[in-house]
């Protein structure tokens, strides 16, 4: 059965660290499916390594696995985007 999270927005950029595994791949298709931009965290990363992905790729929301500590605290303020990005 499928669950939409009320707390994912379309559009919204969601962190995903589990470690590897079906956890993993229900997390980052979850946040697909509920119209989220799943952005991958690696486990193995640093604290200034996740701050600088979470800040870089704007990350509104985290899914992470509690009992491997996910070190991802809550996400950094949404930027403004930059004028000078031309996607």
């Amino acid at each position: 059965m499928l669950v939409r999270n009320p707390g994912v927005a379309h559009g919204d950029r969601v962190a995903v660290r589990y470690p590897d595994g079906v956890n993993w791949v229900l997390a980052f298709r979850g946040t697909l499916m509920a119209g989220g931009v799943a952005v991958a965290v690696n486990t193995r990363s640093s604290q200034p390594e996740v701050e600088f992905v979470l800040q870089d790729a704007g990350v509104t929301r985290t899914r992470s696995s509690q009992a491997e500590g996910s070190g991802m605290g809550n996400p950094p303020a949404p930027r403004a985007p930059d004028r000078g990005d031309h996607q």
